[in-house]
């Protein structure tokens, strides 16, 4: 590939790059308006491309308006989809509620492996705020077996590989 042709592949790139964030942060702000207006339906169709998109916000909010939606196993469902990936992409509210959801099986099969984790996560990133998530993990920990943690680096179960094991289970972050 010539040089020239490079160039202009990778403006290209950066400029399609730049109107797609553009358009996700819109439609975030769309959602949220529509959203404090009470118009759900509206919210729910701006932010779904946001949060599609990666908007960690929009996928944040996504999850609370599904959990808040109802009982019904399909909004359930959805809620722990966009808390996951909320979570993935950082947002530490997120990784609270997950660990909460595995926790009491209020919105998927109760699990506390994964309830742990999510709180270790929630934890690690919050500093000197993590008190209660910290005790909340630890007291998850104290009514399960003894964990084999491997890869453990820095105290976290999560290792450079971001695996860990539990009773011959394996978990995938």
């Amino acid at each position: 590939m010539t040089r020239a042709v490079r160039a202009v592949a990778i403006g290209w790139l950066v400029v399609t790059m730049a109107l797609g964030a553009g358009s996700a942060e819109a439609g975030f702000a769309r959602g949220m308006a529509a959203y404090a207006r009470g118009d759900m339906k509206g919210a729910v169709d701006e932010l779904v491309p946001s949060a599609r998109a990666g908007d960690a916000r929009a996928q944040y909010l996504l999850a609370r308006m599904y959990e808040k939606a109802g009982a019904p196993p399909k909004q359930r469902a959805a809620a722990v989809m966009w808390y996951r990936r909320a979570a993935i992409n950082g947002i530490v509210a997120a990784m609270r509620r997950l660990g909460h959801i595995y926790r009491t099986g209020l919105g998927a099969e109760s699990d506390p492996v994964q309830a742990y984790a999510w709180y270790d996560l929630a934890s690690a990133r919050l500093g000197p705020y993590r008190g209660s998530f910290g005790r909340i993990r630890d007291d998850i920990a104290a009514k399960l077996p003894p964990l084999d943690l491997l890869g453990t680096e820095g105290g976290s179960p999560f290792g450079p590989v971001g695996r860990f094991f539990y009773a011959g289970a394996e978990f995938k972050f």
